[in-house]
């Protein structure tokens, strides 16, 4: 095999492999997949994928709590922690924010006072 031919197979590779990851990343802008994804690290034991799921600012101190409960669990517990988790987490969309002063077609009264639904 000449050089040109290895160098066209090694583009597609490449093209095919980014590909790959760019369409099965995750929304972070959607709140149920997110969710589905650190459940899911969760299952597979993997708290390092789990806290890029996480808040920023706190994922490290987050893995590094977690990362030492889980080390200082029995093995009992430690399995049923584990096998709780689903295997295909469901989660939805939040409910919809209620906020005071909004347009009179969506009123609502909430713990007696007049607000509207987003």
């Amino acid at each position: 095999m000449n050089f040109p031919k290895l160098m066209v197979l090694v583009a597609v590779v490449v093209v095919a492999i980014g590909s790959i990851m760019y369409f099965t990343r995750t929304d972070r802008s959607d709140p149920a997949a997110v969710a589905r994804a650190f459940t899911k690290a969760m299952k597979k034991q993997d708290t390092k994928a789990a806290a890029d799921f996480y808040m920023p600012d706190k994922a490290d101190a987050w893995r590094t709590a977690t990362q030492t409960k889980i080390d200082g669990m029995k093995s009992g517990t430690f399995t049923r922690y584990y096998e709780g988790i689903p295997e295909d987490p469901v989660f939805t969309t939040p409910a919809p924010a209620y906020i005071f002063g909004s347009p009179p077609a969506y009123r609502h009264w909430v713990r007696g006072r007049k607000c509207y639904l987003l």
